[in-house]
């Protein structure tokens, strides 16, 4: 069995303290484990304060910054075993987001098509037209409308109307 080692959580020197077993206390006082709930995804989370101030922290992340070190650009933690639960040090690792999602299906498998989001045309979360627009906006440009006058009408960029005119995006229709 490991042996539970613990150091200062980054940031919070003095204040909180981290372990290899992804348990939190506070220091300042009498040490205390923190109680840990979950966040929106289900990763246990811990509440630090500094001051009045209040910020929510992952712990694995937490582990991984006090033990392996700042999280690299474009990196997350990652799980060895996939499950959310374990924030044990030897559980856990800095890696990609493709990584990441590999893991995730190694661990639960691919999600089915019907579950996935669709991301394009007006499922697409930043998408301004609807398909109907996209139709009216093609007949008004075969009947000679200008790019310009269009995007100021469907409050648009004029370079979205051309991508739509050249068929760049909006293809499905």
């Amino acid at each position: 069995m490991t042996t539970e080692r613990w150091l200062p959580v980054v940031g919070y020197e003095g204040l909180y303290e981290v372990s290899s077993m992804g348990r939190v206390k506070n220091t300042k006082r009498a040490p205390f484990l923190l109680s840990l709930s979950k966040d929106k995804d289900g990763y246990p989370r811990c509440t630090l304060f500094i001051g009045p101030k209040r910020k929510f922290r992952p712990v694995h992340a937490l582990v991984l910054e006090a033990f392996v070190g700042p999280r690299p650009l474009n990196y997350q933690a990652c799980h060895h075993d996939g499950v959310k639960a374990n924030s044990a040090l030897e559980n856990l690792r800095w890696d990609t987001m493709s990584a990441n999602q590999l893991d995730r299906i190694r661990h639960i498998g691919p999600i089915p098509k019907e579950k996935r989001l669709v991301m394009s045309g007006e499922g697409h979360h930043k998408s301004k037209l609807s398909t109907q627009d996209v139709w009216r906006i093609r007949e008004a440009l075969l009947f000679g409308a200008v790019g310009k006058d269009l995007a100021k009408v469907y409050d648009v960029y004029p370079s979205l109307i051309n991508k739509i005119k050249h068929r760049q995006i909006w293809t499905n229709i």
